[in-house]
């Protein structure tokens, strides 16, 4: 289930796919391990107290290893760790290029997507779902990579997303 939410996903004159150039979706990442928080929301004051030094144009990857544990559960979209409204707030302040993670990024509740609506509003693409992430949890930064399918006026696409240690 690993995929890309382009802007236009929820910005109806955002970016889709292929305004997206690939060198934004690969670089130095900063990882932010928040695996004890596995099935909490992630708030602004978790990633602040994470001190990862997140900085403008950063590729943000945060871990709670939610996916790994739990995706094939029948409860995984009630019970996954998820951003809250003033966290996404947070990562668009300090300015993040892209962020990824391994948890649901936005409870289904608020049919709204407050969280959805202010990083796709910002221009912050969304890669959703990775898997096998205790392998890179314990860095600091690593060089990251999300390769989308080519698909001309689509807002969002299966990934595949690795990192390079």
């Amino acid at each position: 289930g690993t995929h890309i939410d382009a802007p236009r996903h929820f910005i109806e004159d955002g970016a889709t796919l292929e305004d997206i150039n690939l060198d934004r979706l690969r670089g130095e990442a900063t990882v932010v391990d928040l695996r004890e928080h596995s099935a909490e929301s992630i708030t602004a004051d978790m990633l602040a107290s994470a001190d990862a030094n997140i900085g403008t144009g950063d590729i943000t990857v945060i871990l709670t290893g939610d996916v790994d544990e739990h995706f094939y559960n029948d409860d995984f979209f009630d019970e996954a760790a998820t951003l809250t409204p003033e966290a996404s707030e947070w990562l668009v302040n300090r300015g993040v290029s892209v962020v990824a993670n391994d948890f649901l990024t936005e409870g289904l509740e608020n049919p709204d997507r407050p969280v959805h609506n202010a990083l796709c509003g910002a221009g912050i693409p969304i890669v959703e779902y990775l898997c096998n992430a205790d392998a890179i949890a314990n860095r600091d930064h690593i060089e990251f990579a999300c390769v989308p399918l080519r698909l001309e006026g689509f807002e969002g696409s299966p990934v595949r997303a690795f990192a390079v240690e």
